[in-house]
């Protein structure tokens, strides 16, 4: 009887032991999730947002910071601007009301843009960065574009275009890089979803040739930025 007993204890000691090396050598998952949370971050908060709260690589939070002071300073712009607004009497300064509105939207868009560069890419994240960048760039120089046509009209006629008339022509420029923007886009989700095509893995992974092609325009916007200004600035007015 003694003997079974010695028996049995044995045969439970086995197991035990077992599961005690186990518990002592193998981490929890909980542990693990702590562990793999950056220092600075929640364990609440997802993945792709580590960048913007990560202690450790500081460049996330520099970036965050500095887009964060562009932002403020653009919304402080547009209050300036709105707050001088009825303060021009003249017809040519209203003129250029709306096209600097637009423009301080662009570049609080492409302020803003920014964090969507420091998160994590995923699907969702990728496609905004790629039709925002080129379109937000469009929009702050086409709205220059427009000022710098208002402007030599200004400079010729003694007055300027209708306020309107300068904003449907910042509009028009911009919209033809949202369009190009947005067939780009739809064009290369078709090319990357059809079933013979070879799995790019990471959704940003796209050709430097397509990227570059979507922003011709953009640098066309850029150019004539730069040239169409240069007789006011170079004439005798």
């Amino acid at each position: 009887m003694t003997s079974r007993h010695f028996l049995l204890i044995l045969c439970m000691m086995g197991p035990m032991r077992e599961a005690l090396s186990l518990n002592l050598t193998t981490p929890s998952v909980e542990l693990q999730n702590l562990s793999a949370v950056p220092m600075g971050c929640s364990q609440d908060v997802p993945s792709i947002f580590y960048s913007l709260c990560d202690l450790n690589a500081a460049w996330g939070i520099i970036l965050e910071a500095l887009a964060g002071l562009g932002i403020i300073c653009s919304l402080l712009l547009a209050v300036i601007f709105l707050a001088l607004a009825p303060s021009g009497m003249r017809d040519e300064r209203k003129g250029s009301l709306g096209i600097n509105f637009m423009f301080l939207f662009g570049v609080f868009g492409l302020f803003s843009l920014v964090f969507a560069f420091i998160i994590g890419p995923n699907t969702a994240v990728c496609e905004v960065r790629r039709f925002l960048f080129g379109v937000l760039f469009a929009l702050c120089f086409a709205s220059l574009v427009a000022h710098s046509v208002r402007l030599n009209y200004l400079a010729l006629h003694n007055h300027g275009p209708g306020g309107g008339l300068i904003f449907l022509l910042a509009t028009g420029l911009f919209l033809v890089e949202a369009v190009i923007n947005a067939e780009w886009l739809l064009i290369t989700n078709v090319r990357h979803n059809l079933p013979s095509a070879i799995s790019i893995g990471h959704p940003c992974n796209i050709d430097n040739q397509d990227f570059v092609t979507s922003l011709v325009y953009v640098m066309f916007l850029i150019l004539a930025a730069l040239i169409i200004p240069c007789p006011v600035l170079c004439g005798h007015y």
